[in-house]
C-alpha cells in the first residue's frame, strides 16, 4: 500500500484548522454563567446601566454575580436573572472612578459596550476598541473558573 504524502499533510492542515476557534472567538461562558447562577450573590444592575445596555426599563435588573475587588479595581461577572442570555461584565477603578461594562452574550459574543465616570455621561465604545479588553476580561473569568471549580476548591462567588 502506499500512501500520498500530499493527502496527509493536507488532511493534518484542515483538522488543525477545524480544530482552532475562529480568529477574534470568545469561548462560551455556559459553564462560568451555570456557576454564577448556583453559587453567585444575589444583586442589581442599577437602572441606568440597564437602560443604556437595553435590557431594563427604568427599575434595577435582577442578577446573580461574582465579584473580585484587586485594590481599586473592582471586576463583576453579571448574569441577569430573568434571561441568563444577557451577561453583564463591569471592571471599575474606584480610584479614578470609571465603569467599562460590557453586554455579552452566554457565547461570549460582544453586544454593546460601554464607559462612564461617576457623574458623567456614558459612552458607547466602538466594538473595534472593546474587543480586546473584552476578550482580556472573558480570559480572565473563564481561567478564574477554571482554577476555582467545585472540584478543585471554592466556586467563584
Amino acid at each position: 500500500m502506499q500512501i500520498d504524502v500530499r493527502n496527509v499533510f493536507w488532511s493534518i492542515g484542515l483538522l488543525a484548522l477545524i480544530s482552532l476557534p475562529a480568529h477574534g472567538a470568545n469561548p462560551s461562558l455556559d459553564g462560568l454563567v451555570d456557576s454564577v447562577l448556583r453559587h453567585g450573590r444575589d444583586g442589581q444592575l442599577p437602572p441606568h446601566l440597564s437602560r443604556v445596555l437595553g435590557i431594563g426599563g427604568d427599575t434595577a435588573v435582577d442578577v446573580k454575580q461574582a465579584v473580585l475587588r484587586d485594590g481599586p479595581e473592582v471586576r463583576v461577572f453579571n448574569v441577569c436573572v430573568a434571561n441568563h442570555k444577557n451577561v453583564v461584565i463591569l471592571r471599575t477603578n474606584e480610584q479614578e472612578r470609571i465603569t467599562k461594562a460590557y453586554l455579552v452574550s452566554a457565547a461570549g459574543r460582544l453586544r454593546l459596550a460601554v464607559s462612564f465616570h461617576a457623574g458623567g455621561q456614558t459612552r458607547q465604545t466602538p466594538t473595534a476598541e472593546a474587543s480586546a479588553a473584552l476578550a482580556d476580561e472573558i480570559k480572565f473569568w473563564t481561567e478564574l473558573r477554571q482554577r476555582r471549580t467545585p472540584e478543585r476548591g471554592a466556586p467563584v462567588q
